[in-house]
């Protein structure tokens, strides 16, 4: 190997940095080439900046992907799952204990998939859009997906104990007796009752929750909307409630452990542990009304 490729090859290394590249290099006598070098050794030294870089933001998406896993634990649980990706219109579940798979009662153009015991259903003619890079690619793909008449009605009878995702862009979501629900959704009202578990995230439309809450961490986040979530006898949770523009009400008892309430002009905030906080309950609402009532014995 030359002097000079094993001087260039310590600095992509970072055992020398730029300076003392030039340094040695010059010390060669090569003058002649010294200018070419320099912007070698520059070239050299940019790209082990972008590679640094490169590895950081791998390391950040690795540390992401990580926490992903440990707030979203349900996934690890002893459930089998049922995804459900739909475009516009009303979705409704029902569950039967005598089923072993789904069974699509009403929703002609979706099809149903399994793998290692868990079903993937999706609308067939859901089209393949353009990644989108602004509002008007947005814009475009959905009326894209309307001339293929995906804003159909999907009406789904599972089997007990599936856990139950829904990614939807517009439409309305009504079930119950699911011990996980995990939602995403564009636009549209959402009707939960007797539930177990449920990570939420809806951008526009009103939530009404009923459910039990003893494990898991629980998530409800809305940009705009009413949420009525009544938690039944016998929850066990860590609650923290937060409204940006609206009302919450509640029945709460202040003399429960870490229990805190703070009302403004137009924010709110709840915190409280109900029962033995075995649950984690974390509520964000943009603008709208939060309701939560606590049965009572």
């Amino acid at each position: 190997m030359s002097e000079k490729k094993m001087i260039l090859e310590m600095l992509s290394e970072g055992k020398i940095d730029q300076e003392e590249a030039l340094k040695l290099l010059e010390a060669l006598g090569e003058e002649q080439n010294f200018e070419e070098d320099k912007e070698l050794v520059r070239g050299l030294e940019k790209f082990v900046e972008a590679s640094d870089k490169l590895n950081q933001n791998n390391r950040e998406e690795i540390e992401k992907l990580e926490r992903l896993v440990e707030e979203n634990e349900y996934f690890e649980k002893d459930l089998n799952w049922v995804h459900i990706d739909a475009f516009a219109g009303d979705i409704e579940v029902r569950v039967d204990n005598t089923l072993n798979a789904p069974l699509i009662n009403d929703g002609e153009n979706y099809k149903l998939k399994e793998k290692n015991k868990n079903f993937f259903i999706f609308h067939k003619k859901l089209a393949k859009n353009k990644a989108s890079k602004s509002i008007i690619d947005e814009i475009g793909n959905f009326v894209s997906n309307l001339g293929n008449d995906l804003g159909e009605n999907l009406t789904l009878t599972i089997p007990a104990g599936y856990g139950l995702r829904i990614n939807s862009k517009a439409g309305n979501v009504e079930l119950s007796d699911v011990p996980f629900v995990y939602i995403r959704c564009f636009a549209g009202n959402i009707e939960l009752k007797d539930i177990g578990g449920v990570d939420l995230d809806s951008k526009a439309g009103d939530v009404e929750i009923s459910m039990r809450a003893t494990q898991y961490k629980n998530k409800i986040k809305a940009s705009a909307g009413n949420i009525n979530l009544k938690l039944k006898n016998g929850s066990s949770v860590n609650l923290k409630a937060k409204v940006g523009v609206g009302n919450m009400s509640h029945n709460l008892s202040s003399e429960l452990e870490n229990y805190s309430f703070k009302e403004g002009l137009t924010a709110a905030k709840l915190a409280a542990t109900i029962g033995n906080g075995d649950a984690d309950f974390d509520i964000k609402l943009g603008a709208g009304n939060l309701d939560l009532v606590l049965e009572n014995d």
